[in-house]
């Protein structure tokens, strides 16, 4: 094995990590190296090509839509998320008023993003989690700090939706991913039977177990619940 390769084993073995892949690229040149397993129950063999669960890079790639929107002319960053979200609200009058795309987009919005819960499957699961945010309360005023916020992400979503006209897979694809030549995808059905890799946790023997499910709540999809990706993604 390369240098590298050895590397990663090593880390893998020292931190009893079941399968990871690591890229880089240098001067234009890029170069990946793999070790361990992708579902340990199944004895399934991590590849280059293996489907990952790419989390918050999603933010990224949401952001980049939103971007494509601004550089058609059809989003504003700083006109109030409400021109485009009309339900848009959170607990604080004025800063349900106040609130733009860019306070969005840089986590300035003030309210508390930190925010999991499940509405259910369906295309209209961000519409309903967006709708749970009503009773939100601010944590700062809208500019006046930074905190990381995935619910702000999902209300990104929406507006994408709303001013596509398409859902926010279909918008990823069409916006971002398809001219890219990359295979994001938030919808494990478009990968078409592709292996996906799987997180473990150890179980009360110290056994790596893999989770009991591959994805979080669809609402959450824009912040990076679904996200599945190749490492040259």
């Amino acid at each position: 094995m390369e240098p590298h390769a050895i590397a990663l084993a090593d880390l893998c073995t020292q931190f009893d990590i079941v399968g990871a892949v690591a890229g880089w690229s240098v001067a234009g040149q890029r170069s990946v190296v793999v070790h361990g397993l992708a579902n340990r129950s199944a004895g399934t063999v991590l590849t280059r090509d293996t489907l990952m669960m790419a989390g918050s890079v999603t933010k990224a790639l949401t952001a980049s839509v939103v971007a494509v929107l601004v550089d058609e002319g059809s989003v504003d960053l700083d006109l109030p998320v409400r021109a485009y979200v009309p339900e848009f609200r959170v607990a604080h009058d004025g800063a349900t008023r106040t609130i733009t795309t860019r306070h969005l987009l840089t986590h300035t919005a003030g309210f508390d993003g930190d925010l999991w819960f499940d509405v259910g499957e369906g295309a209209d699961a961000i519409d309903r989690f967006v709708a749970e945010l009503a009773d939100c309360p601010q944590l700062s005023l809208p500019g006046d700090g930074f905190s990381y916020n995935n619910a702000a992400y999902s209300v990104l979503g929406l507006l994408i939706q709303r001013v596509t006209g398409a859902s926010f897979e279909d918008a990823l694809q069409s916006r971002l991913v398809g001219p890219a030549g990359a295979s994001f995808t938030t919808e494990l059905a478009r990968t078409h039977g592709r292996p996906a890799a799987i997180g473990h946790l150890p179980d009360g023997s110290g056994q790596q177990v893999p989770i009991g499910t591959a994805f979080g709540p669809a609402c959450l999809a824009p912040a990076g619940s679904r996200t599945w990706a190749t490492i040259d993604d």
